[in-house]
């Protein structure tokens, strides 16, 4: 795999059964080039329509390993059919500390009843 600032800005499918994996390093700039990496090779796909929803999720998971794991990681997409999975594995050897709600969310009673 090369890293995202050696590729050409259109993603090139690395095989023809619908598959882009890229190394990205763990910098503040990965985040708007996976989201434009993600874009393209959707447009690529002829998937368009689901661009948004996928760059939004993109962006929140590689921001969460640059921030948190601070090591390079790895993106891929997956396509079949219509259908597009979307990873990212970062390098980190730790594993993620859940997170502990505080408060209890009290609920509604008429509300949980009516559903």
């Amino acid at each position: 795999m090369r890293n995202l600032n050696s590729v050409s800005p259109r993603p090139i499918q690395d095989d023809d059964k619908g598959k882009v994996c890229r190394d990205l390093p763990a910098i503040p700039e990965t985040v708007s080039r996976a989201r434009r990496l993600v874009r393209e090779t959707l447009i690529a796909w002829e998937l368009s329509d689901l661009a948004d929803d996928m760059t939004a999720v993109i962006s929140e998971v590689v921001t969460n390993a640059t921030v948190h794991a601070r090591t390079s990681m790895t993106l891929s997409l997956h396509r079949q059919g219509r259908s597009v999975r979307a990873e990212v594995a970062d390098r980190s050897t730790a594993w993620p500390t859940p997170f502990q709600c505080r408060r209890r969310v009290k609920t509604d009673p008429v509300a949980t009843a009516e559903n």
